[in-house]
């Protein structure tokens, strides 16, 4: 008998450490922190309308829009690792918790967005599905990834606008 609980506990332990290895880690943030392309999907220009205009609303409020294009998450939830990434990345102010993440895992053929808990009241998930199905899908299922992120962020912006007030320059 004891030797079939310590072979039980044995694989139990194993079992335990062979998950926690297979927990996916998130990627870590670029260098310009509001856009990561490691899919190599979106144009220079996106990048930079992304980061500029993330600098006047960071300024203005302290929300930021970051816009992860990744390869694939591997077998990760999309959800689990948007909120780890979230969390992990720190995005929007501490303060506020009004950040928002657009992640698009390009090999998995998934996206998903997330908003800060400071957002939930003036943007619900269900707007921002809507936000996504309306702007981004289209463009995501014609392989158009760069169109898509940039009239979802536009979007976003938008929506951020609304919720804070007029942001000083506007969207590039």
């Amino acid at each position: 008998m004891k030797r079939f609980l310590a072979l039980a506990l044995a694989i139990l332990l194993a079992l335990g450490c062979t998950s926690a290895l297979a927990a996916t880690r998130v990627v870590k943030p670029g260098d310009d922190f509001y856009y990561l392309d490691t899919a190599d999907v979106l144009s220079e220009a996106t990048e930079g309308e992304i980061y500029f205009s993330n600098v006047r609303l960071y300024e203005a409020c302290g929300a930021q829009i970051v816009v992860a294009a990744l390869d694939s998450i591997g077998s990760a939830d999309i959800y689990d690792y948007a909120s780890e990434m979230f969390d992990s990345w720190g995005i929007g102010s501490s303060k506020e918790n009004n950040g928002l993440l657009l992640l698009l895992a390009i090999g998995d053929d998934n996206y998903y967005a997330l908003q800060g808990k400071g957002l939930e009241q003036e943007l619900t998930a269900g707007e921002l599905d809507d936000l996504l199905y309306e702007y981004l899908e289209p463009d995501f299922a014609d392989k158009d990834y760069d169109a898509g992120v940039r009239k979802t962020f536009d979007a976003l912006y938008s929506e951020l606008e609304s919720i804070y007030g007029a942001v000083e320059g506007g969207v590039t």
